[in-house]
């Protein structure tokens, strides 16, 4: 009995000591670590620097370049008509569109047979005239000697006129052999028009006959556009002409660049037009391209396009224009809205407003705002603030410089 007893009596205070014992050592241990723990001191936090790319300004006289777009067209173009009538009997296998003629190049043929003929009656009515001159010159000396036996005789009193002397008809005959060479001459002319040949270094553009069909005189032949050279009729706003520097004699130096293709060309600017475009309002410069087509074999040449310029292709033209004197080049992107330009200056943002010489494409021309050697920053700033710390990059590297 006092054994149970006992037993009771120790998991009682067990269950009392456990817990007691527990709390104790708990807080034991917080009050170890509470006193025990290091100190942390706050720090404030560090400012965010913007990394930005930046090139030096550097003043210097810039030839400005003007671009604008046109359309090639030949600088001449012909239709062919025949002088004469008749059968076409030839017709030259390279009278397609596109075919190419050298100047003097036979096109198409008129059946001669006519005019071999009157070439040949007019031959004879040439002699006939001359002969009948012959004969009129003959009779004009026979009654010279006449008159002047008359005259040594005494018989009468003769007086000399043009009549007695055949003067008259001397003059006829002489008309008759005048008109008979000029027959002569037409007649051979003709014959020789029988013969459609290039008037110029062309390339075809339409054919208008086929051999068999009847050509009558001022019929069309073929529809040709010189080869030798093409114009390029340029676009270019009013705002813009004033940089234009155009030679009256030399011209001046344009690049003509295909937009519908990989061809590039020299040009010279050889004019304005003296017109405004009625809808458009833009003035027109015409620029020359020599040999647009490069050599009629199709062998390229060294430096030439891959391919012809085509009519009717639509060109960009860059024009070399007047030289703007101590300006500062800047790319297109360093150039903010209003005009604005963002300067590195010694780690910190400086913006300042840039007054503009002239645009153009992916470049601006400062005339003033600017000074030689401030570092112009070329790069976007997601927040950009005057005065904010910055860090200029140097390739993938970036370097402080007087940043806090």
């Amino acid at each position: 009995m006092s054994a149970a007893k006992e037993k009771n009596t120790g998991g009682i205070l067990a269950k009392i000591l456990v817990p007691a014992v527990l709390i104790a050592a708990g807080a034991a241990g917080w009050f170890y670590f509470k006193h025990s723990a290091p100190e942390i001191k706050r720090k404030p936090p560090t400012p965010r620097v913007a990394a930005v790319e930046a090139i030096t300004a550097m003043r210097g006289d810039v030839r400005a370049r003007v671009s604008a777009l046109g359309v090639a067209k030949p600088a001449r173009t012909v239709i062919l008509r025949s002088r004469v009538s008749g059968e076409v009997r030839r017709v030259s296998p390279r009278l397609v569109p596109g075919g190419r003629f050298q100047k003097g190049e036979e096109i198409a043929s008129i059946d001669p047979a006519d005019y071999r003929a009157d070439l040949k009656k007019a031959q004879s009515a040439l002699e006939r005239a001359r002969a009948d001159l012959m004969i009129e010159q003959g009779s004009r000396r026979v009654a010279e000697e006449e008159l002047k036996i008359l005259s040594e005789t005494g018989a009468a009193e003769i007086v000399e006129t043009d009549l007695i002397l055949r003067e008259p008809q001397l003059k006829k005959a002489r008309a008759v052999v005048a008109s008979a060479e000029a027959d002569l001459a037409k007649a051979g002319l003709n014959l020789k028009r029988t013969s459609i040949r290039a008037p110029f270094n062309a390339l075809t553009l339409e054919r208008h006959v086929e051999p068999g069909s009847v050509a009558g005189s001022q019929d069309p032949i073929a529809t040709l556009a010189g080869a030798d050279d093409y114009w390029v009729e340029v676009s270019v706003p009013l705002d813009r002409l004033h940089m234009l520097n155009i030679h009256p004699r030399k011209g001046s130096r344009a690049l003509v660049r295909s937009q519908t293709g990989d061809g590039v060309w020299e040009g010279r600017a050889i004019r304005l037009a003296g017109r405004l475009e009625e809808k458009t309002r833009l003035a027109t410069v015409i620029v020359r391209v020599a040999d647009p087509l490069g050599p009629a074999a199709g062998k390229k040449k060294a430096g030439r396009p891959s391919r012809p310029l085509m009519i009717n292709d639509y060109v960009e033209v860059a024009f070399s224009g007047k030289t703007i004197r101590s300006a500062i080049p800047l790319p297109r992107k360093a150039l903010r809205d209003g005009d604005a330009v963002w300067l590195y200056d010694d780690g910190r943002l400086r913006i300042v407003k840039a007054d503009l010489a002239w645009k153009q494409d992916g470049l601006v021309l400062v005339e003033s705002g600017l000074e030689e050697g401030e570092k112009v920053i070329v790069s976007d700033i997601s927040l950009p603030v005057e005065g904010m710390p910055l860090v200029l990059m140097e390739g993938k590297k970036t370097k402080e410089e007087n940043a806090p």
